[in-house]
């Protein structure tokens, strides 16, 4: 009799098990559907996406990309691609039948937003650093932009583009490469749509081809050497036209990135300007990281009448603050002046100053 009871005691208890983990199976499904995937507005594809992560790193910014045929199981696309970190994660959206986002939380201040293209299986990352702060002389909270980053994906397993942008706090703005006027109109937590997307992709196009116009691959900012004139109605900052120094002047006024790019200046200056993403093996530049203030590091300032200086900052120990030692003048026209030789340590310079 104690057989037969402990037999019926155990079946019950696995009938339990089975129902309990029939419900768990359930409601996983009903979780991962609701929150992981995405059926396209023609029904035709289904989009799904995993956060990648250990228990080494529980915010890695790895995520697994999955698009399937709703008519074929078997036709089934996937990439991997990786932001910074991930905290939350928002559910999946169709902007149309072709393209598909989503945002997550990078950290405080700190959102990004993923494009998936499904017919080309290009894939678009943007990062955004934005910070807001009750400013106590007007009781208002106020908005500054301190980051943009771009990755994209295309045929390659890897990332086929990253490009850091130079930003701008007035309006929360990316300057350069991708001029982007109308960031502030994102939100958090949401995913901007088609017009924010296309305007990424022109800024994107345009920048592509002002690099073919001037026969570069590229031409990247050297960030923290951007100064604005006092009207506030031009940038001028360093960048690097591949391994040539170079001055670009934008205008802050312009309503897309063709007309700021068609009144943009863009200057070639001479090779003692030295910039530390053009210098790899010089262990006198300066890199962000750097934290010796006797480093070489040049920088822009703007000068009388609408002229820019491109100088070296120099660091005062006795007085302990940095001064600008001018090297170079270029005015509005475009046209550079050297100001004075740089004797750079263990060189003897007796060259007399030129302008």
């Amino acid at each position: 009799m104690k057989q037969y009871k402990h037999r019926l005691e155990s079946l019950l208890l696995a009938a339990t098990t089975i129902a309990f983990l029939a419900t768990i199976q359930q409601l996983s499904a009903s979780i991962f559907e609701s929150k992981n995937s995405a059926q396209s507005p023609d029904k035709s594809q289904t989009f799904r996406v995993e956060r990648l992560s250990d228990y080494n790193d529980p915010f890695s910014g790895k995520m697994m990309l999955q698009l399937s045929s709703n008519s074929d199981p078997n036709s089934i696309k996937q990439r991997l691609v990786e932001g910074t970190r991930i905290r939350t994660m928002t559910p999946p959206v169709w902007l149309n039948n072709e393209w598909v986002g989503f945002s997550y939380n990078v950290g405080k201040n700190s959102e990004g937003y993923t494009y998936y293209h499904a017919p080309s299986h290009k894939t678009i990352l943007i990062e955004t650093d934005i910070v807001r702060q009750l400013m106590g002389n007007t009781g208002q909270v106020e908005e500054e932009m301190q980051n943009l980053s771009f990755t994209q994906y295309t045929d390659k397993k890897s990332a086929s583009l990253q490009i850091q942008n130079l930003t701008w706090g007035s309006g929360n703005r990316s300057l350069f490469p991708l001029y982007l006027p109308t960031i502030n109109n994102t939100a958090r937590d949401t995913v901007p749509g088609l017009p924010f997307l296309k305007s990424v992709e022109s800024a994107l196009s345009e920048y592509q081809g002002l690099c073919e116009l001037h026969h570069a691959k590229s031409i990247l900012p050297e960030l923290g050497t951007e100064s604005f004139d006092q009207q506030g109605d031009r940038v001028a900052f360093l960048a690097a036209m591949e391994t040539t120094p170079t001055l670009v002047v934008l205008p802050l006024s312009a309503k897309t990135a063709q007309d700021a790019f068609k009144k943009a200046m863009i200057v070639q200056l001479p090779s003692m300007i030295r910039l530390s993403s053009t210098s790899e093996t010089d262990t006198e530049v300066a890199t962000e990281d750097t934290e010796d203030l006797t480093a070489v590091r040049f920088t822009t300032k703007w000068g009388a009448k609408g002229a820019t200086i491109i100088g070296q900052e120099v660091y005062d120990e006795i007085n302990n603050t940095t001064q600008l030692q001018p090297y170079c003048e270029v005015d509005k026209q475009g046209h550079c002046s050297i100001l004075t030789i740089p004797v750079w340590p263990g060189t003897i310079d007796d060259t007399e100053t030129t302008k």
